[in-house]
């Protein structure tokens, strides 16, 4: 559509206004500007842009902090605003049947990590050469916007192997985590598009591999995210738990569009305070 691709100083307002600037018709197929996120995990990064969270602590939280007023605008835009105000992201019906998603081609952003290189490449998690030719869409990478203060967030994933204290092959097992967590093993996790575990194993091992393979001319913003990754939540009262009794209700009535943000996240945040405090005061 002509407009510049993102740098590494957009700002979340550049960001909303991009949004509305990449959408639209083209060659009479409907463009959508971006597509959002509704789970939670996918969204806390967004939420702590400039430096607000949502908790007192990511790890066993106690307290509640929806409701600050910043994050409460950013659930706004990603929940609401994106699909009901601007109509600049498509609404769950509309992607039904894997249409109208970025990696059909005509929605120009996602939030995403380098394990989709495979649907932009394929469509499909199975990827072949002959799926590839058919089926690439065109993608770049950037870095979240900053935020008015110059802060930013990531979503930020991993993926962890444990041993058994009651394992019976400690050895064996010892000797497959370090093949595992090594170049031996990781190399094959590059290839795959997803980042390996050590910044010289990105280096030298996924950033030749994505460059070459997904057609990613930078890769580097996806590096550089590792600086301002997040830790979303961890503890007993888990994402499935507050999905289930709390957040997944208030986000479908914003989805659906029939309540804002300021309307739901007030009474979300009592919810999710409540479950707090009741394992909490199951703890003793």
């Amino acid at each position: 559509m002509g407009l510049d691709y993102p740098t590494d100083d957009w700002t979340y307002e550049d960001f909303v206004q991009l949004t509305i600037n990449l959408t639209g018709e083209v060659d009479g197929q409907q463009q959508f500007g971006y597509q959002t996120n509704s789970s939670y995990e996918r969204l806390a990064c967004w939420l702590r842009l400039n430096g607000d969270k949502e908790w007192d602590q990511e790890i066993e939280p106690r307290e509640a902090l929806w409701d600050t007023p910043a994050i409460m605008e950013f659930i706004n835009f990603q929940l609401y605003a994106c699909i009901n105000e601007f109509g600049v992201s498509p609404t769950p019906a509309m992607m039904e049947g894997g249409n109208n998603q970025i990696d059909s081609g005509n929605v120009a952003m996602k939030m995403e990590g380098p394990w989709f290189f495979p649907k932009m490449a394929c469509r499909e998690w199975s990827y072949t050469d002959e799926a590839m030719a058919e089926n690439y869409v065109p993608f770049g990478v950037a870095q979240l916007p900053k935020a008015s203060n110059g802060t930013r967030a990531h979503m930020m994933f991993g993926h962890v192997l444990f041993m058994n204290s009651r394992s019976e092959h400690p050895d064996e097992t010892w000797e497959f985590l370090k093949f595992a967590g090594g170049e031996g093993a990781q190399k094959y996790v590059a290839q795959c598009g997803r980042q390996p575990v050590t910044p010289d194993f990105n280096e030298r091992l996924w950033k030749p591999s994505t460059i070459e393979k997904w057609g990613l001319e930078n890769p580097q913003p996806l590096i550089d995210a590792f600086e301002t990754g997040i830790l979303h939540r961890a503890g007993e009262v888990d994402d499935r738990y507050i999905a289930a009794e709390a957040f997944g209700p208030a986000r479908d009535r914003m989805v659906a569009g029939d309540a804002d943000a300021f309307e739901v996240v007030p009474e979300l945040n009592a919810k999710i305070q409540g479950l707090l405090d009741e394992y909490w005061a199951s703890q003793g």
